[in-house]
């Protein structure tokens, strides 16, 4: 078994086929792909007011704790940081609920 691994994720849907679960099928699947067992956070950052973003991320919050954090602002438009976190043991895949 390997040390847990922090890492970033960048998700991005075409806006004409966003609100169709997209975004979450693809998180759902890094979540709990085999390969990753050995990520213990995931985290990043949506624009404050990205609602679509902020609803996938409380929809993984079923399988993952997922912690929505300070808000950034960067220029004109403000960024929430958030962190989803692993609540498997760190040899066990996450729960497929």
């Amino acid at each position: 078994m390997n040390p847990p691994f922090h890492g970033g994720v960048n998700i991005a849907v075409d806006p004409k086929r966003q609100c169709g679960g997209i975004g979450t099928a693809i998180l759902m699947a890094l979540l709990t792909h085999a390969d990753l067992a050995d990520v213990a956070t995931l985290g990043g950052v949506v624009e404050a007011k990205n609602h679509g973003s902020l609803g996938m991320l409380r929809k993984v919050d079923v399988v993952a704790n997922v912690t929505e954090g300070e808000v950034e602002k960067r220029r004109d438009k403000l960024f929430r940081h958030f962190v989803i976190e692993s609540s498997r043991p760190s040899d066990a895949p996450f729960d497929r609920r």
